[in-house]
């Protein structure tokens, strides 16, 4: 049984069912396994367990009651095992089965309540299967008796209590059933309006003094390149598209017509390369129709089959498209990392798909089918794998840097396939387990649930802003799940998109920082001061108002919005903040090409209308270039 190496009073609730709480009224006591058998400390020591003290539960009295009968239930049965009682410990091991089946209930109405109640219901449900195990065994050599009728688990819950239970049940089986229809998506256009024009200030800036440049540095008004490939042009197109800026379309699409080549003799990295470059030349194809847009995705691509020279398949870290040299990370060694080796088979697929040539499908299918067979049982990877072997190296898991959109393409490339490649789902079912059962905390006092890091089997107590894709995630995958599993992913999805609003909320600047450090008692505090224009807040907000037309995430993200508008902004454009926590803020003086691409884009969607891009008919590439399923 997995038991990471941090405390639930100190960094919040742990259990192997769940570790989250965002039921923020409640007042929960401390009832844990350990208060019924050992001197175990509790949560909160205002009430007791014992019999007629008051539990001031989520589910009321009946959950003690509910434990202490199976302790109960337990310790007769083993008694009955011992003595050979068959007929007792039949009856009583059917009862444990329904108490289970009730336990199980329990935890999926209350998955995010308080951890101790939830760790003892875990426990419980394991001792019942470990003492039915023993009775099965010492059944064999006992004389056959006809069981008597089963014991009722129904007299562990008053009356009124499975009426509560079967209620709540019912309420959170109607709470979210799947998205709202498109036409309930209605435009905010005055809105619209107000990112429009950041997006039109952020392009102005860049075309008069970065043109054909990768980014723009907004403070010092000069061009930056890193790629030579014009990244904020061609990662910005099918923004511009969307929001019907026409004149700055017609700008970028004619130098992409005229100057773009891939002849720069530099080394490049091939994800970056990838999903900004790339993925962006195929969305601007299937938005416009445009086949020029093609044909350079299709040059590109095929220098980048270049990469692929290890013996498993996995492509190299960097290549030089002049020269088509390849070579890993200079730091990493014989390594590669996750995200980068697990992040480019949405943009090969759709590359296949349009050009007919199935050799970047089968590219994306190897490294999938590899990282499939060696998906650890937790379901969760580390984030350094041989690029020789396949073999893992090290144990840093995270859902934030080097980890994130290899996770976020398990599911999409899945959707992407129209819910045909099997291999694609399956390892995002296992790592959405992992996630949920080993990753998924809640901090002290206000409950912020946050997605935590592991190192060496011990949590990481902090949050990379990066992991606010998790919510997004979660929510666009829990429509394809079964009901009691969709409440629990809607449940964390919400909770996780809270904190990432916290994020930003409680900067002086209204900015979030790159990531947190989870304090006990002080909720947490910045380990990362600076930020980059990330997008991800405002990518889980989209996504989770489309999934469920909650307005709150409107305002949250919207809330984000400004807090860029108001902190980032410069006469030429958006610069990142070398720390959150000042007002005026120190600038880093980038615009990263992704704030147009992502940052806006999703600020943009979050207020548009329904129709606009619907996500039953596109998925999003890790850099939000849309491509149709």
């Amino acid at each position: 049984m997995y038991s990471p190496s941090i405390d639930a009073q100190s960094h919040g609730p742990i259990t192997t069912y769940s570790k989250t709480h965002f039921a923020q009224n409640a007042q929960m006591t401390g009832l844990s396994w350990g208060s019924l058998f050992s001197r175990g400390q509790r949560r909160d020591s205002a009430d007791s367990i014992l019999p007629g003290a008051a539990v001031a539960t989520a589910g009321g009295p009946w959950r003690a009651q509910m434990l202490l009968m199976g302790v109960l239930l337990c310790v007769c049965l083993q008694l009955s095992i011992w003595s050979g009682n068959r007929s007792i410990a039949a009856q009583q091991s059917d009862t444990l089965t329904e108490l289970q089946a009730l336990s199980q209930r329990i935890d999926a109405r209350f998955a995010h309540s308080h951890a101790e109640v939830l760790a003892a219901h875990a426990k419980l449900a394991h001792v019942a299967l470990d003492v039915r195990s023993a009775m099965s065994r010492r059944a064999e050599k006992s004389t056959p008796e006809t069981p008597g009728p089963p014991a009722a688990v129904s007299s562990a819950l008053t009356s009124a209590a499975a009426v509560e239970l079967r209620a709540a049940e019912a309420q959170d089986a109607a709470s979210w059933t799947g998205p709202p229809a498109a036409a309930q998506i209605k435009a905010d256009e005055e809105k619209l309006n107000v990112i429009r024009a950041a997006a039109k200030h952020a392009w102005a800036g860049y075309a008069r003094y970065g043109f054909g440049s990768d980014e723009l540095k907004p403070v010092s008004n000069m061009g930056h390149d890193w790629m030579k490939q014009g990244a904020t042009i061609v990662d910005s197109l099918d923004t511009l598209w969307l929001m019907g800026l026409n004149d700055e379309w017609q700008q970028a699409r004619d130098w992409v017509a005229s100057q773009l080549n891939f002849d720069a003799d530099i080394a490049v990295s091939f994800f970056e390369t990838t999903i900004r470059c790339l993925g962006g030349l195929i969305a601007a194809y299937e938005l416009s129709g445009d086949t020029m847009f093609l044909e350079k995705a299709r040059i590109l691509g095929s220098k980048l089959l270049h990469a692929f020279t290890t013996p498993i398949g996995f492509p190299m870290a960097q290549i030089n498209l002049k020269s088509l040299q390849v070579k890993t990370q200079d730091w990493l060694g014989n390594a590669a990392v996750l995200a980068e080796v697990g992040t480019f088979q949405l943009e090969f697929e759709a590359l296949s798909r349009h050009t007919g040539d199935a050799q970047y499908s089968q590219k994306a299918q190897q490294v999938f089918s590899k990282l499939a067979s060696v998906q650890p049982a937790s379901g969760l990877y580390p984030l350094f794998v041989d690029i020789n072997t396949g073999a893992f190296q090290g144990d840093q898991i995270s859902f934030g840097a080097m980890g994130d959109s290899f996770y976020e393409y398990t599911l999409k490339v899945w959707l992407y396939s129209g819910k045909k490649d099997n291999v694609a789902r399956s390892m995002y079912r296992k790592a959405a387990d992992g996630l949920l059962d080993r990753l998924v905390f809640d901090t002290n006092p206000s409950q912020l649930v946050y997605v935590a890091e592991m190192q060496g089997g011990s949590v990481i107590p902090k949050m990379d802003h990066l992991a606010c894709f998790v919510p997004g995630l979660l929510a666009l995958g829990a429509r394809h799940l079964n009901p009691t599993d969709r409440v629990k992913h809607m449940k964390v999805a919400e909770g996780v998109a809270r904190t990432c609003h916290e994020m930003s909320a409680r900067q002086a600047t209204g900015v979030a920082p790159e990531f947190i450090s989870i304090v006990p008692g002080n909720d947490f505090v910045n380990g990362a001061s600076h930020n980059l224009l990330r997008p991800e807040a405002l990518e889980s907000m989209f996504v989770l108002w489309r999934m469920t037309g909650d307005p709150k995430y409107r305002q949250w993200g919207w809330d984000i919005f400004n807090g860029f508008e108001r902190s980032c902004k410069t006469s030429s454009g958006y610069s990142g903040l070398s720390d959150v926590t000042q007002q005026p803020a120190p600038m880093d003086d980038m615009q990263q090409s992704f704030f147009i691409a992502e940052t806006l884009k999703y600020a943009y969607l979050l207020f548009s209308a329904g129709d606009v891009l619907p996500l039953d008919k596109y998925v999003f590439n890790t850099e939000a270039h849309p491509l149709k399923i």
